[in-house]
């Protein structure tokens, strides 16, 4: 056996391998390192919330809670007080408005809605049934609702208040009345017929306001 040649042989194989090992390493080093092989990397997913801050308007909604206006009916409406009879009354109901006659006692259908009524004395009558209607003097300064029925409290007619020549109730006069309805009206008296047994005729313009 040639132990020269097998030495010989060894020795290039020997070479040979440490050659591939230095390859080896070299490829190593150079290759780029992988983030699944590399045992110290983190990966971290940051998210950054931006909250932007408007101005803020804020809406207040305010109720006034307002009187009840007026709001008017009818305007220079005429209204015939007749002459009388003994033992009859004219009844006047401003609301619808309307002017009927009755003798006494008047039944309650035509008695209780009446504001007033005009007797066979030639009389403007303020008694009634109900609390709520008033009857009263106004000047010529009162215009409005609201005034006429102020006057109609503060100014109230007598009980049984006379119409005619030298009396408080003669042409031109003004008088307000608060309905049972809560309605106002304004009254002027425009003529007085000529004196009669049992009382002459008047005739009256009434404008009439309602609750709106």
């Amino acid at each position: 056996m040639d132990w020269q040649k097998i030495g010989a042989v060894a020795g290039v194989a020997s070479a040979a391998l440490a050659v591939i090992g230095l390859i080896v390493a070299l490829l190593t080093w150079l290759a780029p390192p992988s983030p699944f092989s590399s045992p110290g990397a983190t990966t971290t997913n940051t998210t950054a919330a931006t909250t932007t801050a408007g101005p803020t308007i804020t809406t207040t909604s305010q109720t006034t809670s307002q009187p009840a206006g007026y709001v008017e009916a009818y305007r220079d409406k005429e209204l015939l007080l007749p002459v009388g009879s003994l033992g009859v009354r004219a009844y006047v109901d401003l609301d619808k408005p309307s002017v009927r006659t009755s003798g006494s006692p008047a039944p309650d259908e035509l008695e209780k809605p009446s504001e007033f009524t005009y007797d066979d004395d030639g009389r403007f009558s303020t008694v009634f049934s109900s609390d709520s209607v008033k009857v009263g003097f106004a000047g010529a300064d009162v215009t409005t609702p609201e005034q006429c029925r102020d006057a109609a409290s503060e100014r109230p007619i007598g009980r049984d208040e006379p119409a005619g020549q030298d009396t408080k109730i003669e042409v031109g006069t003004r008088l307000c009345v608060v309905t049972d309805q809560s309605a106002v009206a304004m009254l002027e008296v425009t003529k007085l017929g000529p004196k009669e047994p049992f009382g002459g005729s008047v005739t009256l313009r009434a404008t009439l306001w309602k609750r709106g």
